[in-house]
């Protein structure tokens, strides 16, 4: 296809189509430069301008995974090209590999995107999908930097607009991190042992981010108030023990986030009024949790399910459906029909 009017009007309304257009077309270096910017799947049909700065440029403007899926190698390794990347869109900083770790191009993603400093924490939090050794490599980088008092200071003075004159960073300073962690809870993880052990300072960073919990000292992963705020925020992993046998705490885990009976204790995996209650938000997904001497008491399963349908959590209730997922979860459990 060699009309380019129609070409372009067919891209802007399906954000595809670059790859029907003619040879000659994707060989039309301001169409391709108009085209790039509507859709980023198009690129793989752009080759010949992956080494172009500015037709590379605007792609990343409109979808920052341009810089490593579009750019040329010779262009990501590019310590200036980078520094335009992330100018024009800070979320950049995620596809580069080579300057991940560079100050300068951090601060600069920073200030074009303060959420950016934030994002830093992404790649702090240890999850099921960061086991590679990348992932850690990467994880470790942005804890130096996190770490380092000039990037801190720098960072802080581009994102929180009270610490524009602040002339030093220290982490064991409480006027400081009080106003910090109410803004990056996360940070709570480099704070002194001190300030970990600050119930100002834990309540406020959980406040922020829930995740933070787990950073505080023993003592205050086991203060309740804190804890309730935590697990509204998906951190019931990170609350002390004790509180994992709390039916208050993790029942309000639960109505947020049904996966946090993973985090309950077998206490209240055992505790049949309990099991009815998170009946009510869990479905019987959770009954993959509870231990056989519970799933095998058939009157019990029955109220279960009687409170599971009562509740509304399902849209439909099938008997030959339960049945099957009894059949597979329990080994041939039959406790009968409703």
């Amino acid at each position: 296809m060699n009309d380019p009017e129609f070409v372009f009007n067919y891209i802007k309304q399906h954000g595809y189509g670059l790859g029907h257009a003619s040879k000659q077309l994707r060989q039309d270096r301001d169409f391709v430069l108009k085209a790039v910017q509507q859709q980023y799947s198009d690129f793989r049909f752009a080759q010949d301008f992956r080494n172009d700065q500015e037709v590379v440029l605007k792609a990343i403007t409109q979808e920052p995974y341009a810089l490593r899926y579009f750019a040329s190698i010779e262009l990501q390794k590019d310590k200036e090209f980078v520094l335009k990347a992330v100018r024009l869109n800070g979320v950049a900083l995620w596809f580069t590999d080579t300057f991940k770790n560079d100050m300068e191009v951090v601060l600069t993603a920073v200030k074009q995107n303060s959420e950016m400093l934030e994002k830093l924490r992404d790649s702090n939090v240890t999850t099921k999908l960061q086991k590679s050794t990348t992932a850690r490599r990467h994880s470790d980088v942005h804890k130096n930097l996190l770490r380092d008092r000039s990037f801190m200071l720098q960072s802080l003075k581009l994102t929180v607009p009270e610490f524009e004159t602040l002339h030093s960073f220290d982490y064991s300073s409480k006027d400081i991190m009080l106003r910090v962690v109410q803004e990056f809870g996360f940070l709570l993880e480099f704070v002194s042992s001190e300030l970990k052990s600050d119930r100002e300072i834990v309540l406020n960073a959980v406040k922020n981010d829930g995740i933070s919990l787990r950073f505080a000292s023993e003592d205050l992963r086991n203060d309740k108030e804190i804890a309730l705020l935590a697990v509204m925020q998906d951190a019931l992993e990170y609350a002390h023990d004790e509180l994992k046998s709390d039916k208050e705490i993790v029942l309000e885990a639960v109505k947020q986030d049904t996966d946090a009976v993973l985090y309950a204790s077998d206490k209240l995996l055992k505790d049949k009024q309990f099991l009815l209650q998170i009946a009510k938000f869990c479905g019987n997904m959770f009954l993959e949790h509870v231990p056989r001497e519970i799933t095998d008491d058939a009157d019990f399963m029955l109220e279960i399910m009687e409170e599971i349908k009562n509740s509304g959590v399902v849209s439909e209730y099938n008997d030959e459906l339960y049945q099957e997922r009894m059949e597979q979860c329990y080994y041939g459990a039959f406790i009968g029909k409703f």
